[in-house]
């Protein structure tokens, strides 16, 4: 039986989401960039890979056979200004090593020739996985911490003098506040301009003194 692979559409939204959703049961095909359970792992799909008309060109591509039945999956999310793509899969459900590799080699070469202008690629995948490990291996992925995280002590009341303030942040803070993240957390999956500009559903608070700095 062959096997086509096409840029995907709203129309197999709910069969990309339920393999998605099968395979997250497993540490072998499982993908950090989404959930679990198949409802918010299309919505989060649907976000990303745009119209609900025509296909996702350039965004998702799924693999089927002969009777239209979904074999498998991968979606690039990129971010022009960063150059970088993220890399949901390749989704598959639970196959033959052998199997695994040469579809998934196929989904990501296929989606990989159209975003040349990316230089920057990430997979987040479970540290128990083989198929995805050894996907990551033939493809150039090297191992490297997912992202980086602030620690702080736990909470014991405010260190806050009298001359500093809690306030909700605003457009004077913003570059200092985009500067300070970027210096914190380097190349990691957003900028600090990004932070600053976030929507108003965002609760963004800073910490400044008398003098507004």
């Amino acid at each position: 039986m062959a096997t086509s692979i096409r840029n995907a559409t709203f129309d197999d939204l709910s069969m990309i989401a339920a393999l998605a959703a099968e395979a997250q049961m497993d540490p072998n095909r499982f993908c950090a960039y989404f959930g679990e359970e198949a409802a918010s792992i299309g919505s989060d799909i649907a976000d990303v890979a745009g119209p609900t008309e025509g296909p996702w060109t350039d965004a998702t591509w799924v693999a089927t056979d002969d009777d239209g039945a979904l074999l498998g999956w991968v979606l690039a999310e990129t971010d022009p200004e960063m150059g970088r793509v993220w890399w949901w899969g390749p989704v598959l459900p639970d196959s033959e090593p052998e199997t695994f590799a040469a579809l998934a080699d196929r989904l990501f070469e296929t989606a990989l020739a159209t975003l040349s202008d990316f230089n920057e690629h990430e997979l987040a995948l479970d540290s128990r996985s083989d198929s995805l490990a050894a996907f990551a291996e033939r493809h150039g992925f090297t191992l490297s911490d997912a992202s980086a995280m602030l620690t702080t002590a736990p909470f014991v009341g405010s260190t806050l003098t009298a001359e500093h303030s809690v306030v909700p942040i605003a457009q004077r803070h913003h570059r200092s506040v985009s500067a300070l993240h970027d210096r914190l957390f380097p190349g990691t999956h957003t900028l600090g301009a990004r932070i600053v500009e976030a929507d108003r559903e965002h609760l963004r608070l800073v910490i400044e003194d008398d003098d507004g700095a």
